[in-house]
């Protein structure tokens, strides 16, 4: 993979990461928002505990996979290398 697709592909996640944490956002002010509410406890909390949860599991996920791609990508260029200089060694001692 080449400089401008790892950086595309990290761009890519990036992108996952900030419309997860929008929405982490959203329910932060809307937690906020509604502090007074008689059932904040009830709803608002729960689901401001999910998405912070979510929002985590959604990171550690994307970043594992992201690093997964990134070494079997450099590895697969390591085994084609190797490759491509045995096929250029056999052809040369033909």
């Amino acid at each position: 993979m080449s400089q401008d697709k790892r950086i595309a592909g990290m761009g890519n996640v990036v992108i996952c990461l900030y419309f997860s944490l929008e929405q982490l956002l959203a329910t932060c002010c809307s937690a906020a928002l509604h502090r007074r509410h008689l059932m904040v406890w009830k709803i608002f909390a729960p689901r401001f505990v999910f998405e912070g949860v979510s929002f985590l599991l959604t990171t550690v996920v994307l970043v594992i996979s992201f690093l997964a791609v990134l070494r079997v990508d450099q590895a697969l260029r390591s085994w084609f290398k190797k490759l491509e200089a045995s096929v250029d060694w056999k052809t040369k001692n033909r």
